[in-house]
């Protein structure tokens, strides 16, 4: 659920194992990575660099930024290209992020957007004892018709405002899309897949000291989702499992959750 993030041109990292608290949201249930963006330059800055690696692998990465008056802004853009270990299970991906902060009188902001596109050759399993002590079979792709196609589409806005008694209220209305086809290789009968969703939602925070040694947060999480999934299979693989489609299905959720901490 990761590939899709520009991590590459990300300003930080974090990792939290076990139980979120309400800071990341009221459903950071088993653990949170933040990716955080960068912030836009305060003076103009334009950078390029470029990577080359093994078994064909390339990638270059282009960011560009400014800041006049209440306003910033950053592009980072990148592409990368793989020939992949084994034989055809190379990869090209390309992924964007834009972000915009404004400082008003009231409030302050940042926005958002991200988008990626993944071509990826997938690969089979290496099978037989010490396959992997063989150096032209553990270079064998068995499913060198595996792949995996995927676009996602992000859009966030974060707004922040100082209020009276050093409160703070935060408003993050957010938009995303995602769509991805693959053949399932490692199942019988190697069934194509095709999932995607389209979600919209808004999470709200307001964070009031109670004493020099207590901060009260909390908020209300809301977010209305469309989701589907398809999956056909090309040929039979026994009388179990024929020939033809076998998922085509719908889901439609909607989710409130209000926390406190």
């Amino acid at each position: 659920e990761l590939f899709d993030l520009n991590t590459e041109q990300a300003q930080q990292i974090e990792v939290l194992r076990g139980p979120g608290t309400a800071l990341h949201s009221s459903d950071a249930l088993h653990g949170v990575i933040n990716v955080i963006s960068q912030a836009p330059a305060q003076e103009a800055e334009t950078q390029v660099s470029a990577e080359a690696g093994p078994n064909d692998y390339g990638r270059v990465k282009l960011s560009t930024s400014d800041s006049q008056g209440r306003y910033g802004y950053r592009v980072n853009v990148n592409g990368a290209s793989d020939g992949g270990y084994q034989h055809d299970s190379g990869f090209d991906q390309q992924k964007m992020t834009a972000r915009l902060d404004y400082q008003g009188d009231l409030w302050s902001s940042f926005s958002l957007v991200s988008a990626s596109n993944l071509n990826q050759e997938t690969a089979g399993y290496v099978v037989g004892t010490d396959a992997y002590k063989n150096d032209d079979l553990r270079r064998e792709n068995a499913n060198p018709e595996a792949y995996r196609d995927s676009q996602s589409l992000r859009w966030q806005t974060h707004l922040e405002r100082d209020l009276a008694n050093d409160s703070i209220l935060m408003v993050t209305p957010y938009a995303r899309y995602s769509d991805m086809e693959f053949l399932m290789h490692f199942l019988p009968g190697q069934p194509v897949e095709q999932n995607g969703q389209t979600s919209t939602g808004i999470q709200t925070t307001y964070r009031m000291p109670v004493s020099s040694e207590l901060i009260l947060t909390q908020g209300v999480d809301a977010e209305l989702t469309d989701a589907y999934l398809k999956q056909t299979q090309a040929t039979d693989f026994s009388w179990s499992m024929p020939a033809g489609q076998q998922y085509d299905y719908e889901v439609a959720a909607h989710l409130l959750a209000a926390f406190m901490t």
